[in-house]
């Protein structure tokens, strides 16, 4: 699901999408449609010292294409290679991790979802694309109030009196 399950408006959320090949060949050029939903919005690169790029993850995953810009409400990421399945029972699997922002001006309360579409998942082998015939399972949060406020005071309140001295 997302971390933070519970994000304050206007803060990122991790997302993770898990592919996984049964298949005896390794596939190439797999694309992923992600579109977000309760007016999130794709977040990539840094900001201060967090960096939001993404990331491909996996024993023989690679290539990770990203087609998408920062506050876009839906990307595209292409993998190079999936690797084949080690056996019957384990698949070759591939998790690609991303980051989005929620709404700022979204209410304490709210929430948010993500679920990849059925046809959202798809490789071409040369007889035409194969893809996801489902929909993804659905991860969803809530908006939190914002737990931190900051306020500034001076003492004394007004500017100190020159003094003299003689």
């Amino acid at each position: 699901g997302p971390l933070p399950n519970n994000a304050v408006a206007g803060n990122p959320v991790r997302y993770q999408v898990t592919v996984q090949n049964w298949s005896t060949a390794a596939i190439s050029n797999l694309t992923i449609n992600e579109n977000f939903s309760g007016s999130q919005t794709f977040l990539t690169g840094s900001i201060g010292a967090n960096t939001y790029t993404p990331s491909l993850s996996g024993t023989g995953c690679s290539g990770l294409g990203v087609t998408g810009a920062t506050g876009d409400s839906g990307v595209v990421f292409s993998i190079a290679t999936v690797p084949a399945r080690t056996n019957a029972t384990t698949a070759g699997t591939c998790t690609v991790t991303f980051w989005a922002m929620t709404n700022p001006a979204a209410a304490a309360g709210s929430s948010y979802s993500n679920q990849i579409a059925a046809g959202s998942v798809c490789y071409d082998p040369g007889s035409g694309p194969i893809c996801n015939g489902g929909a993804s399972n659905s991860v969803s949060g809530t908006i939190a109030a914002n737990t931190l406020s900051v306020v500034k005071a001076f003492s004394p309140a007004g500017p100190h009196p020159m003094q003299t001295r003689s």
